[in-house]
């Protein structure tokens, strides 16, 4: 009548998971230093070239690979340049960078200004936030006076949008065609059906290469990792990926590994839930599949008295 009560806990790869919404996710594998713990962080990453990991909301990444020398420290910041011709980088929440090369005379001291030109025929110079630059020379009427404007082109039907860093978006009018793909870019948006959007850190969203299962749809999203562990997609703005928080189906990004005491566990689930045999191995179920066609890579090995929630109920397990 006696059971097996012991049970041994063998935490991997993650230390600590999302209990924040927006959180991105805490990722301590070798190389990383630091995990996020402040909403809307996008990630740390530790590993040769970076110096410091973010720790701001809203922080893109910080590069101090050659060329780089200060990292954004403000929230909204793009990134810092100093390679040749730049002098200052970026102070200011939303600043994309200042460009100090030949014609230019002052760097933006506004958030959300991309720079000033003042080179010949340029009469006036972007004074309100998300101003890109103004442009005065022929054909050009009226300059940006609304935030988030790229340029001012009054032009009808603009055909080709920004692609230098520190532009905001590229808006060609209904049917996007190529969408900012430079480090500092907003986000490409092809109205629907995405096909190249954004694959580089401190990018805003859509990525639909290979392992990708639910692709950003919404401005501010970071991204949707479908990789080991991640369930659920982030369907709210401005959330990066994994919310553990009450009313999410989302589970941990990656379990804890149980040590495999026993062989022969049972394991009572919800009626509608199944999963992969594995206990009768001694290894840990790599997948769940759930009837709203969710996935779940867990990471767990039969243990007496572990139990855990998922979407879809409460898992646990016992031994005879």
């Amino acid at each position: 009548d006696t059971k097996n009560k012991v049970s041994v806990l063998e935490f991997i790869g993650m230390a600590y998971c999302d209990t924040q919404p927006g959180m991105a996710y805490c990722d301590t594998q070798p190389g990383m230093a630091y995990c996020d713990t402040q909403p809307g962080m996008a990630y740390c990453d530790t590993q040769p070239g970076m110096a410091y990991c973010d720790t701001q909301p809203g922080m893109a990444y910080c590069d101090t690979q050659p060329g780089m020398a200060y990292c954004d420290t403000q929230p909204g910041m793009a990134y810092c340049d100093t390679q040749p011709g730049m002098a200052y980088c970026d102070t200011q929440p939303g600043m994309a960078y200042c460009d100090t090369q030949p014609g230019m005379a002052y760097c933006d001291t506004q958030p959300g200004m991309a720079y000033c030109d003042t080179q010949p025929g340029m009469a006036y110079c972007d004074t309100q936030p998300g101003m890109a630059y103004c442009d005065t020379q022929p054909g050009m009427a009226y300059c940006d006076t609304q935030p988030g404007m790229a340029y001012c082109d009054t032009q009808p039907g603009m055909a080709y949008c920004d692609t230098q860093p520190g532009m905001a978006y590229c808006d060609t009018q209904p049917g996007m065609a190529y969408c900012d793909t430079q480090p500092g870019m907003a986000y490409c948006d092809t109205q629907p059906g995405m096909e190249y959007c954004d694959t580089q850190p401190g990018m805003a969203y859509c990525d639909t290469q290979p392992g990708m299962a639910y692709c950003d749809t919404q401005p501010g999203m970071a991204y949707c990792d479908t990789q080991p562990g991640m369930a659920y997609c982030d369907t709210q703005p401005g959330m990066a990926y994994c919310d553990t928080q009450p009313g999410m189906r989302q589970t941990p990004g990656r379990c804890q590994r149980l040590v495999p005491l026993c062989q022969t566990a049972r394991w009572h689930t919800a009626p509608h839930c199944h999963h992969s045999p594995c206990l009768e191995r001694g290894g840990w179920m790599e997948r769940y599949s759930f009837t709203t066609n969710q996935t779940a890579d867990i990471e767990l090995s039969c243990a007496p008295q572990s139990s855990f929630s998922l979407p879809g109920g409460e898992w646990s397990n016992t031994v005879d």
